[in-house]
């Protein structure tokens, strides 16, 4: 308007217009900008599976320990919805049908009205607000002016104050739309926009179809994260794929991955909401909520749109492995291109786990082959070498990985392993040092000819002058029943054993005792041997025995015939690796009142230990007697004299630790002997036979205590000879 002698006022009308013309130009561009800056992602950009790396380089990093955040998006500009535009805010002069103006005069606030008018034209914002706020005070019921005074508050940018007032008088203008409205752009626009959806909740409970209200809340819904209460209060109150989606986010939030895949499930039944990155996004909830069923869904819904994308594919081979699903792990794998080393990597420790040991290992040589220095390759080589026990292969491979790569993570702890079973298969390999203590032992032998012994024996080991001694005594008893009557007869023995370490890896064994039986006579026991061990992981030994010849013969006719017996015997063992050997070939000479006989027998055996507990081996054991037997007349045959008897054999020996204190051992064998027999003196009959041997045992230490059982039985499977034999010990050791 014009005034006399003042220059030009401005409409409050065009201030306002053009004020709310420039807020809604810096609003568009800046929502443009933000949005191009960051790129579409509505419903979201998922940038990978945030759990996992993009390639594995070691056992833990498959799985590692921490989660990142789930990744979110920004709002794609074809996506946004228009700003709703600010109400015209028509100013009518005074002296036209202004009724704000006249209402005003009545009650003497016309003057106060153009002031405040006039300072706002002016951009004098803290003048124009207290004018307005003396006018209220006047009008405190006035809608115009409330409408006029929250338009002015916005053209100052004070939307916030615009939306408390607007809110503030709703309750005396129940059911304004208009107002709900303004107070609702207000909130808006004033970064509000919980308030600003409850606000357009309201004026759409007056108008459901409002146009203008309906595009304001897809604005604020499409634009807003809000939090998980109102999340929940928006879907259930709409249920609408839109709040499912806000819904889920909300909740993913809040680390609550697993209830998040049912609103996202809802969310993705929309054909709009139906892409490729809310898909991922989808998938990389159920990733974290451990739901790998759901995972793989997800994924296979999304490679129906990406078939070729290979990293899909592998965060569900990678979930079922960190669940120990190993079959669908390896389902999902045999589906990708194993080309990339790390990927056949990946594939080999599923294989590991799986233990399908020997396939990871033709998988890990490939690897080694395209990438000869990788040392995590080198390393799971080494750990799969170790295991079986091969610990000088396992040594190597520790060896080529540290010059690769020293600090990969336990290469340290398996060469430190790796060098402890070289020396624990060294001291195998050398004999065992009798510990200072006391020793009661209970043996039993039988077999189906009706011959049987029963011995008890009690030791005491001790050292003296640098040698160690080992004294016992003991008493045995033999039955038998070769002419259909049984006959036992008992003796007692005395025995001394001495070892003398003639320089380091030579020792010298002797043994003199001597047993009686009172029916039939007293035997002479002497002995000595020589062995060399720590030779290259290889012991070799020469030993002769002068004995008894009955518990040999298993023959009650040998006791009776006073049978004696004289063995030369060479043993050979080595240890390399997982591999160990041993050979034993012997010469005896029977003698007896009866007359006598001389046997060659020899065995060899080839162990290899599959795992820590198992071993298998194969084995040879032959015997050849030149005479046949002598016979002792209503005793019968003093020993089995076959002209040759060959038994090839394989077998398993299993052993593990029940507890520190229990170990538990067993055995299996089974072979085919082949036995040309003499006449009168057939055990299994001239042919081949299958034979079998099971045995097991038990161990418990205690402190300075061990106790021990064990059998073993076996023999002809089918017809022929079997025997047994138990033993039960117990050992107390002196001093530490």
């Amino acid at each position: 308007m014009n005034r006399p002698g003042r220059g030009t006022v401005y409409s409050i009308t065009m201030i306002a217009v053009v004020g709310g013309l420039v807020l809604i130009g810096v609003m568009a561009l800046w929502l443009m900008n933000s949005s191009a800056a960051n790129g579409p992602a509505f419903p979201v950009t998922v940038f990978g599976d945030p759990r996992t790396f993009d390639k594995v380089i070691a056992l833990p990093a498959i799985r590692p320990a921490e989660r990142a955040t789930l990744p979110q998006g920004t709002l794609d500009n074809s996506q946004l919805l228009p700003l709703p535009a600010v109400p015209v805010y028509t100013f009518i002069p005074k002296n036209a049908a202004d009724s704000l103006y006249a209402r005003a005069a009545t009650v003497g606030m016309q003057t106060e009205l153009d002031r405040a008018r006039a300072a706002a034209q002016a951009g004098t914002r803290d003048r124009a607000l207290f004018l307005y706020d003396e006018i209220a005070a006047k009008l405190p019921n006035d809608r115009t002016l409330l409408v006029e005074r929250a338009s002015v508050l916005a053209s100052f940018g004070e939307h916030r104050r615009a939306a408390a007032l607007l809110r503030g008088a709703l309750s005396r203008f129940p059911g304004d739309y208009e107002l709900e409205m303004l107070a609702a752009r207000n909130a808006w626009w004033s970064e509000q926009p919980i308030l600003a959806d409850s606000l357009v909740g309201q004026a759409l409970a007056q108008r459901p179809a409002d146009v203008e209200a309906t595009r304001l809340r897809e604005t604020i819904r499409t634009t807003t994260q809000p939090p998980l209460a109102v999340a929940r209060e928006w879907a259930r109150t709409s249920n609408a794929p839109r709040e499912q989606l806000l819904l889920a986010r909300a909740l993913v939030r809040e680390g609550a991955y697993a209830p998040a895949l049912a609103p996202y499930r809802l969310a993705l039944r929309d054909p709009r909401l139906h892409t490729d990155s809310l898909l991922l996004e989808a998938a990389s909830a159920a990733a974290a909520a451990d739901s790998v069923q759901a995972l793989e869904a997800l994924t296979n819904e999304y490679l129906a749109l990406h078939p070729t994308d290979a990293a899909a594919s592998l965060r569900v081979a990678r979930a079922y492995s960190w669940h120990g699903d190993y079959a669908s792990a390896m389902r999902v794998y045999e589906q990708l291109d194993w080309s990339d080393p790390a990927i056949r990597l990946e594939v080999a420790q599923v294989l590991i786990w799986s233990k399908r040991e020997r396939e990871a290992e033709g998988e890990l040589k490939t690897v080694l082959a395209a990438r000869p220095n990788d040392a995590t390759t080198l390393k799971l080589l080494g750990d799969l070498s170790l295991w079986r026990g091969d610990y000088a292969v396992a040594q190597g491979y520790y060896a080529r990985a540290f010059q690769s790569d020293p600090t990969i993570e336990g290469l340290g702890a398996g060469q430190l392993a790796a060098a402890a079973g070289i020396e624990q298969a060294r001291l195998a390999s050398l004999p065992r040092p009798t510990p200072d203590g006391a020793v009661a032992t209970v043996d039993g032998f039988g077999d189906n000819q009706g011959f049987h012994w029963l011995s008890t024996r009690a030791s005491r080991s001790f050292r003296a002058g640098g040698a160690g001694f080992n004294a016992s005594v003991g008493q045995t008893s033999y039955e038998g029943s070769p002419t259909g009557v049984l006959s036992r007869n008992t003796g007692a023995n005395l025995q001394v054993d001495g070892t003398f370490d003639l320089r380091p890896g030579l020792r010298l064994t002797a043994m003199v005792g001597g047993e009686s039986y009172a029916r039939v006579s007293s035997f002479a026991l002497f002995g000595a041997g020589l062995s060399v061990f720590d030779l290259h992981g290889i012991q070799l030994g020469v030993d002769y025995r002068h004995q008894p010849a009955v518990s040999r013969a298993a023959t009650f006719a040998a006791l009776q015939a006073r049978a004696t017996s004289d063995v030369l015997a060479v043993t050979f063992s080595s240890t390399r690796g997982a591999w160990s050997s041993a050979a034993r070939v012997e010469g005896e000479r029977f003698a007896s009142t009866v007359g006598g006989a001389n046997r060659v027998a020899g065995a060899a055996t080839v162990t290899r230990a599959l795992t820590p507990s198992l071993a298998a081996s194969v084995g040879l054991s032959a015997l050849r007697v030149d005479r046949p037997s002598p016979v002792l007349p209503r005793f019968g045959n003093v020993v089995w004299a076959p002209s040759s008897y060959v038994e090839p054999s394989v077998g398993l020996a299993y052993r593990t630790k029940v507890s520190e204190k229990l170990s538990v051992g067993a055995g299996w064998q089974m072979g085919y002997g082949f036995a040309q027999e003499r006449a009168g003196d057939q055990r299994f009959g001239t042919g081949s036979i299958p034979t079998g041997t099971l045995s097991g045992d038990l161990l418990y230490t205690s402190g300075l205590w061990t106790v021990g059982a064990g059998g073993s039985y076996g023999g002809a499977l089918v017809r022929g000879y079997r025997a047994g034999l138990v033993r039960i010990q117990a050992s107390y050791r002196l001093g530490q």
